[in-house]
């Protein structure tokens, strides 16, 4: 193989990955923002029944599951 068509083909391998982990971020950000989407909505619900501790527990339980799951997302995705 000379060495034009190497580049060629180096070239669409970039691309093709390039394509995937922009692909893989999309997924990653669309999950994230459901999650967030969820734990507002649980938020406000709590708040308006005057339940501040179970705010808090939300809200911390959101750090977890964002932390959590974006570290098993990134492992999975990793593995591609």
């Amino acid at each position: 193989m000379n060495n034009a068509m190497k580049a060629k083909c180096s070239q669409l391998t970039n691309s093709e990955t390039e394509s995937k982990m922009k692909k893989k971020l999309a997924l990653n950000i669309g999950m994230n923002l459901l999650v967030a989407l969820l734990f507002v909505y649980l938020n406000n619900q709590a708040l308006q029944a005057g339940l501040e501790e179970t705010f808090v527990f939300l809200a911390v339980l959101y750090g977890f599951v964002a932390v959590v799951g974006n570290a098993v997302f990134f492992l999975v995705a990793g593995k591609e």
